[in-house]
C-alpha cells in the first residue's frame, strides 16, 4: 500500500501530534537512607539541579541473546537471555557559585573517596583515599518527565537506586565569553519504571501489577540495570 500523507497527518492530529524533545523536567531525590546527599553543597535540597538540567536520555534497553539447541540437537535458535540497559545521562547549566557543580562531585566523592577528605567536619570523615561507601549512603531516584504541549506530564521515567558513574570535566577558554559552561553526568542505576498520564500503567506485568494485561496504578520495573 503506498504512503498516504493524509492518512499519516490524520493518525498524528489523533495522538495530538509529534512529541517535542525539549518538553522535559529532571528530579534528583535522594533516598531516606541517604546519609550525605541532603547536606553537601551548603544545601537541603536538589531543586536547583531541575533548573539547571538541559539535556538528558531516556535509556534504552537491549535484549541480549544467544543460540541454544531446543532438544540438545537440530535447528539452533536464538533467543533472548538477558536485558542491557544503558545509562542514563545528563547535561548541566552550571551556575555561578558553582553549586551544581560541586554538588555532582561530592555525589561521586559519597561513593569513592576521591579527595582524601579525612578531617572532621569533611564529607567522608574517617575515609580513606578511594574507599568505597555503603550504597545507602549514596542512592538517588531520578526521574525524568515529559510534558505535551498543554503542559500537561504525558510521560515519567524512574530510575531507582542511582549513583553516578561519570562526571564530565569543565573546558575553560578565554575565548568563550558569550557561552554557558556545562558539565554532564552519566548514572547507573538498578531498576527503570515508567508510568503513563499522572501515574497510570504502562508496561504491566504478570505478578507485579495484579496479572499480565490488568489496568492497575502504578508502574511495573520493565528492565533490570546494572
Amino acid at each position: 500500500m503506498p504512503f498516504n500523507v493524509q492518512e499519516f497527518l490524520s493518525n498524528i492530529s489523533d495522538l495530538n501530534g509529534p512529541m517535542a524533545p525539549s518538553r522535559f523536567e529532571i528530579t534528583i531525590t535522594p533516598s531516606a537512607r541517604n546519609e550525605i546527599l541532603p547536606e553537601v553543597a551548603g544545601i537541603a535540597e536538589t531543586r536547583f539541579l531541575t533548573f539547571g538540567a538541559f539535556a538528558a536520555n531516556i535509556p534504552g534497553i537491549i535484549l541480549d541473546s544467544d543460540y541454544v539447541l531446543q532438544r540438545g540437537f537440530g535447528r539452533i535458535n536464538e533467543v533472548p537471555v538477558r536485558p542491557t540497559i544503558g545509562n542514563c545521562d545528563i547535561s548541566f547549566y552550571l551556575d555561578e557559585k558553582m553549586e551544581t557543580y560541586r554538588y555532582l562531585h561530592n555525589w561521586m566523592n559519597a561513593v569513592v573517596t576521591t579527595d582524601g577528605t579525612l578531617s572532621a567536619g569533611g564529607q567522608n570523615f574517617g575515609a580513606h583515599y578511594n574507599e568505597v561507601q555503603y550504597p545507602e549512603k549514596y542512592y538517588a531516584t531520578v526521574q525524568i518527565s515529559c510534558y505535551s504541549q498543554t503542559k500537561r506530564r504525558i510521560l515519567d521515567v524512574m530510575l531507582d537506586d542511582c549513583y553516578p558513574a561519570e562526571l564530565s570535566g569543565i573546558n575553560l577558554d578565554w575565548g568563550n565569553t558569550d557561552t554557558v559552561a556545562t558539565a554532564s553526568l552519566s548514572l547507573i542505576f538498578k531498576h527503570m519504571r515508567m508510568f503513563r498520564s499522572e501515574n497510570e500503567y504502562m508496561i504491566p506485568r504478570g505478578g507485579q501489577t495484579g496479572g499480565t494485561g490488568s489496568r492497575v496504578p502504578g508502574a511495573t520495573i520493565i528492565v533490570t540495570g546494572k
